[in-house]
């Protein structure tokens, strides 16, 4: 990762500021884990933080935003939101209710990207999508992630 942010400053625009800011949470990476897995930090603070990281280095690289990638880039970063907590929930053995509703929330965010997308691609990126995601496999994981993160009745 610091071979990607070297390659990354010679790039930037505005190296001074942009790099300050995703040197800083990428440094403070280490000590979030720590607290993560010995105790007096959550899980979720520790997502927050690879979140944040992962946003500054996508301002290093010149995009503004996730979302500015449009509304597949939104689906896709949502997804692997998802997909995280839930394995973090999961692994608590379901001890950490906070992890399974930010994953309710990132998946919910996730649905709206992909339909956003739907009413806004031209018919033949909508049938590349189709294409690209159907399957068996992909079915059994959206009805996983369904159960996962729908709400208690």
């Amino acid at each position: 990762m610091d071979r990607q942010v070297g390659e990354l400053r010679g790039s930037a625009s505005d190296a001074s500021v942009t790099f300050a800011d995703a040197a800083k949470r990428l440094g403070g990476l280490p000590k979030a884990r720590q607290r993560a897995l010995s105790g007096p930090g959550s899980a979720v603070e520790t997502f927050d933080a690879y979140t944040g990281s992962v946003r500054a280095l996508y301002r290093a690289a010149g995009v503004v935003e996730p979302g500015s990638l449009g509304p597949l880039g939104r689906a896709v970063e949502q997804a692997s939101g998802s997909r995280a907590l839930l394995r973090g929930a999961l692994a608590s053995g379901g001890r950490q209710p906070d992890l399974t509703a930010a994953a309710q929330r990132t998946r919910l965010r996730e649905e709206a990207a992909l339909a956003y997308f739907a009413q806004l691609a031209p018919g033949p990126a909508r049938e590349r999508l189709e294409r690209a995601a159907t399957g068996r496999d992909v079915a059994a994981a959206e009805h996983y992630l369904d159960q996962l993160t729908d709400p208690p009745a």
